[in-house]
């Protein structure tokens, strides 16, 4: 009994897994006009030409380091050209790195193995574009091609006390209502008053 209880959890977690890929697979392709975008703006940038899929033109990190040292120059001082995997992986994650140094946050990141195993490619998509976002808003001296939406910047308002005194003491029109706007209608009508 054991043994048909261990095969059936295997064949639940299979269909599990092979569910969560069909979702994953239905999820990237519902991305595929951001997931354009990113590879436009990438070879924009750094003038690399995507060779193969997306996910096996970024793997190994370097397009990455690429694209970072082109926004701005020396950010990854050593690339790692190698085919191994440990080499690929620490490109992914000085990309990471230097791009959260220049202002994409944590939460809006994807982690090395999203691309180096393929386990999240909608993530990277995503990361990407709030990366360029970032680079909008915090690196002035990038004049490239730009990805993503632009942030919002603070405008900061100093307002005199003579102002500050009188906006407390006017009456705004959301607080006011319809007080001196409304007419009764002309309604004869035997019953509406």
């Amino acid at each position: 009994r054991s043994n048909s209880r261990k095969k059936a959890t295997s064949l639940a977690a299979m269909a599990l897994e092979a569910s969560v890929r069909e979702a994953m697979a239905r999820k990237l392709a519902e991305m595929k006009p951001q997931m354009d975008e990113a590879v436009t703006w990438i070879e924009a940038v750094t003038g690399d030409k995507m060779e193969g899929t997306f996910d096996e033109w970024l793997r190994s990190g370097v397009v990455l380091c690429n694209l970072v040292n082109k926004i701005a120059p020396g950010s990854i001082k050593k690339v790692n050209k190698g085919s191994m995997p440990f080499m690929q992986m620490e490109n992914i994650s000085q990309f990471i790195r230097v791009a959260k140094n220049m202002g994409l946050e944590p939460s809006s990141c994807f982690d090395t193995v999203d691309l180096y195993k393929g386990n999240d490619i909608g993530k990277v998509v995503m990361s990407l574009h709030a990366f360029g976002s970032a680079v909008q808003a915090n690196v002035k001296s990038f004049k490239g091609p730009h990805l993503g939406v632009k942030l919002a910047q603070a405008n900061k308002r100093d307002f005199t006390e003579e102002q500050l005194r009188e906006g407390r003491s006017a009456t705004s029109k959301l607080t006011q209502g319809s007080a001196g706007h409304m007419e009764r209608s002309e309604v004869t009508k035997q019953g509406i008053t």
